[in-house]
């Protein structure tokens, strides 16, 4: 299974490429105009990969993330962890098969197993397939390794035991030239993950290349190497390329990374986006200043790490070693401090998965242009959400009348409450309030102290939000005396006495509206004013049909919580798997289901279970109901701004007389405290 260099599919391709181990190749693209296929996380489907070729008439490939450098021996090499990672993304494998893989929770052997037996080929990879000729590419590819991939496989590569035609795998010591179309693309490549603290550890690898456990990582030796390579053959004619396995537009070090090979553009995987993203630095940063931080971070993040292994590493590097460490220490160091225009120039681009999008970028007479592919984003699950309740029409607030001057009467009457006025302040045409006007007023009676109110309608069922001070629509002075009854003008302006007491008529006056757990007066009996408290109504959350589970093995995939429910997952709408905010799966999710009658016969059907030899808890899930009106109200019942009273308050009421003739001295005091009144006298 393991060719020589001069077996079918080895050797030079028609467009003259060499071994992959050769530091600089150099392939001619014929024609006018070349169509480059820029691609991410392949998986090992090349049938894929030649149909989009096929469908584009790509004159090359550019590929990035896993490319699928696996065979049947890979699967003992790695972690369990990582093979349930395969499972689950790849596009090999039918969906019936996978969840049926994944359900499997008797131990690794057993999955291993049942997925040599699922297929006569090798199911995660046609990789065997592209090494025996079986698959051709019509058109040179080149690729750097991801993440999930075999790294004895990568390694042959380099030694040039194995060799694909049309295939070239880019390292950091092998830097293809392509010539098309008056320009001359310079590409470098750096595969793998990019983790901080395993810089100094090569894992299984047995030269430069570090990985193991069926993952690869970038070291700093690469980096430096990586510098090195891009030193020497340097060429000011020549457009650089940096492709990576990992974003630059995320990661810091490879930022920098571009900066020190001079990179004119980046493609770099996505990591599962949905779309194809086309930025530069300066469409992210507001400015220089913040583009030269995320640098900052990035270096004094690898020193500090650097620094803890710094000892170790140094002692056993040899001179060659050495000096490639101290490149790639020049690298980090190298912060730009003023605007070299880099970050405006220097163009990057995310791709997409294969499955989701791809990148077609177009060259004539020396001008690059990009075209990007996408599924879409898919939103048709909406669609089949219940209808929100219709939120409940707001009455519109009164508008109130200009307020008329102020008297000096009114001044003379709150300084003589006894004394009884010829004419008093208050205007004849007035109308009379309900008995329960102490109840908080509209925002419009909190405005205008005393203004007059166009008609003796109470809206109802006002919101907490427009509800005032309920001694806003208290008259402005009333007129006491001990031994006569009040009077009041009728409508011909002429005075008629007032009863003692009435529920209707005009309002008692009281002190500031009391808040809701003080609605009893002094002697304990209730008031008039005493607040009402609107219904509940107004738009809520629409009814879920939910199941809670809990104990969930971390990490656990929503195939695997499909496969806990068997025949039942069917009627399963959503899946939704919790996570913190490091990114972090949490022991539950929630299952969501169309209707009741699916949830309580999958309830039954499943009451508990297991999943990987973890035990499952099944229950239903009852989040409240939320009320938005009542949430605003309980907001602005607290009065006006900073939770003070609204303005308007009664202010009067200190001197205000009780219908029962007593004078506020002889009244009882309440246990509540009362707002600090706020006078509007000018």
């Amino acid at each position: 299974m393991t060719p020589a260099p001069s077996t079918t599919n080895g050797g030079s391709s028609q467009h003259g490429q060499q071994s992959t181990n050769t530091p600089s190749t150099r392939v001619i693209l014929p024609g006018n105009g070349s169509r480059i296929l820029c691609v991410a996380d392949i998986r090992g489907d090349y049938h894929e990969l030649n149909r989009l070729i096929r469908e584009h008439e790509a004159t090359a490939v550019i590929h990035t993330g896993d490319f699928g450098f696996l065979n049947a021996d890979s699967l003992e090499r790695m972690g369990d962890k990582i093979l349930r990672h395969l499972l689950q993304y790849s596009p090999l494998i039918p969906p019936a098969t996978r969840n049926q893989l994944l359900g499997i929770t008797a131990g690794r052997s057993a999955l291993i197993s049942q997925l040599n037996s699922s297929s006569i080929h090798f199911p995660l990879s046609q990789f065997p397939h592209l090494l025996s000729g079986a698959i051709t590419f019509p058109v040179p590819v080149y690729t750097v390794w991801g993440l999930i991939e075999d790294v004895r496989i990568v390694e042959k590569f380099r030694t040039g035991e194995y060799e694909v035609h049309n295939l070239t795998v880019i390292d950091e010591a092998n830097s293809p030239l392509i010539e098309t179309a008056g320009l001359k693309l310079r590409l470098f490549g750096l595969g793998g993950a990019v983790a901080l603290h395993k810089m100094s550890y090569a894992g299984e690898g047995f030269a430069t290349i570090a990985g193991g456990q069926g993952t690869m990582w970038t070291t700093a030796l690469q980096l430096g190497e990586l510098v090195d390579t891009a030193q020497r053959l340097y060429d000011q004619t020549e457009t650089r390329l940096l492709i990576t396995s990992a974003p630059v537009s995320r990661t810091g070090l490879l930022s920098l990374l571009a900066l020190a090979i001079r990179a004119d553009l980046t493609i770099s995987g996505g990591l599962h986006f949905r779309y194809p993203a086309s930025l530069n630095d300066f469409a992210v940063y507001g400015d220089f200043d913040s583009y030269r931080h995320k640098l900052v971070q990035a270096r004094d993040s690898f020193i500090s790490v650097y620094d803890v292994v710094k000892d170790r590493v140094e002692g056993s590097l040899n001179e060659t070693q050495r000096i490639l460490l101290k490149k790639v220490l020049a690298m980090v160091q190298r912060i730009p401090t003023n605007d070299d225009n880099s970050w405006q120039n220097t163009w990057h681009w995310v791709l997409a998965d294969a499955l989701c999008g791809h990148l077609l970028l177009s060259i004539t007479d020396g001008r690059v242009s990009a075209e990007t592919r996408s599924n879409g984003l898919n939103f048709a699950h909406r669609a089949n959400q219940a209808p929100q309740a219709p939120a409940a029409p707001i009455a519109p607030p009164v508008v109130p009348l200009a307020q008329p001057p102020r008297s000096t009467a009114a001044e003379t009457s709150k300084s003589t409450p006894a004394s009884v006025p010829n004419k008093p302040v208050a205007s004849a045409s007035a109308p009379k309030l309900p008995a329960k006007a102490s109840s908080p007023a509209g925002p419009a009676a909190s405005l205008a102290k005393g203004a007059p109110i166009p008609a003796p309608v109470k809206p109802e069922h006002l919101p907490r939000s427009q509800r005032g001070s309920g001694s806003a629509a208290a008259p402005t002075t009333v007129p006491a005396a001990s031994t006569k009854p009040d009077v009041k003008p009728n409508s011909k302006g002429r005075e008629s006495p007032v009863p003692a007491k009435s529920n209707k008529g005009t309002p008692q006056v009281t002190s500031a509206a009391l808040p809701k757990d003080g609605k009893r007066g002094a002697n304990g009996e209730k008031g008039d004013g005493e607040e009402t408290e609107a219904p509940k109504t107004g738009p809520q959350t629409p009814k879920r049909f939910s199941l809670y589970l809990k104990g969930l093995p971390n990490p656990t995939s929503e195939a695997e919580i499909r496969a806990f429910f068997g025949p039942e997952s069917e009627k399963i709408t959503a899946v939704k798997l919790v996570y913190d905010q490091t990114r972090r799966q949490k022991n539950f999710c929630y299952v969501d289901f169309a209707n009741e009658t699916d949830l309580q016969e999958t309830l039954k059907a499943h009451p508990s279970g297991s999943i990987r030899e973890t035990p499952i808890t099944v229950e239903m899930s009852n989040p409240p109901v939320r009320n938005l009106n009542a949430d605003r109200g309980a907001r602005a019942s607290r009065g006006g701004r900073g939770g003070r009273p609204t303005r308007g308050g009664s202010s009067s009421s200190k001197d205000a007389v009780r219908q029962d003739g007593a004078k506020p001295s002889d009244t009882p005091k309440s246990d509540t405290p009362k707002p600090e009144a706020k006078s509007n006298d000018k």
